[in-house]
């Protein structure tokens, strides 16, 4: 397992990497030429790394905050998250995954944001409506945006206000 802070981001555990793969390989599925994808939020490499397994992805960039966070992960996770860091059509970048969003000027064909929890410290800004909204518009025509919500540790009400902040910017969105 992974922690940050003291939580526990990600574990090898089945359960918690069907999870992780799914954000990926249903948009990957489904995008019918699936070439430049961003990751919002490294945490294992999991997510980021199931893009691998699709042949059209051209292009991977990985947003994390922490620096630490890609090494250690990939000296631990790296048989589960297909060494992503390393490989060939990876770029990594550490910035802020908002502040990233608000500021490039780049679209890709899929974004997936697998952020800490929602209810851990400084993470509400990465469910917010205008969070999604400026995600919306780095989304290329036809573009797929997954989002973790996490249902454990979170009242009904948090989750309740997570897809209702969620469906105000994707209105067409549908739940896993």
């Amino acid at each position: 397992q992974i922690s940050v802070g003291g939580h526990v981001e990600a574990t090898t555990i089945p359960f918690d990497m069907s999870l992780q793969r799914m954000m990926t390989h249903l948009p990957g599925l489904l995008h019918p030429n699936p070439q430049k994808v961003l990751n919002i939020g490294f945490g294992a490499g999991v997510t980021a790394g199931s893009y691998t397994f699709h042949p059209k992805v051209k292009s991977i960039t990985l947003v994390e905050l922490e620096p630490k966070v890609p090494p250690i992960s990939t000296k631990y996770f790296g048989p589960f998250n297909n060494h992503v860091k390393d490989d060939p059509r990876t770029r990594l970048l550490f910035d802020d995954g908002r502040h990233f969003i608000k500021t490039t000027k780049e679209t890709f064909d899929i974004i997936a944001s697998d952020p800490i929890d929602v209810w851990v410290k400084g993470t509400a800004g990465i469910y917010s409506t205008d969070y999604f909204r400026k995600v919306k518009e780095r989304l290329n025509p036809g573009g797929y945006f997954t989002l973790y919500v996490p249902l454990y540790e979170s009242s009904e009400e948090t989750v309740r206000t997570s897809f209702a902040t969620f469906f105000e910017a994707f209105p067409n969105a549908i739940v896993w």
